[in-house]
């Protein structure tokens, strides 16, 4: 991958989790949020796209050659949360 894909990949990437922290803030601002919820809520969100992805890397069903499954897998994490990878879009 090109040095400008991975940056705009990695903006991409910013901007999603950045967009969900801050409709969360905006949540915890108004009162309907302790603070500690909110960390919970931002953190929480964050690790379940980690374990989800680490689950996918140790899933033996999903092996094959070109790692396709795992690679598809990985994409509908991001993609079920909004954030979309255009590799993938046909």
């Amino acid at each position: 991958m090109e040095s400008n894909q991975k940056r705009d990949l990695a903006n991409e990437l910013t901007e999603w989790l950045a967009t969900h922290s801050i409709g969360i803030e905006m949540l915890y601002q108004i009162g309907v949020m302790s603070k500690d919820t909110f960390i919970d809520r931002v953190d929480g969100e964050m690790m379940k796209i980690l374990l989800e992805i680490i689950e996918i890397l140790e899933d033996k069903t999903l092996d094959d050659p070109t790692c396709f499954k795992r690679i598809d897998a990985i994409v509908d994490v991001f993609q079920k949360r909004y954030f979309n990878i255009t590799r993938h879009d046909w």
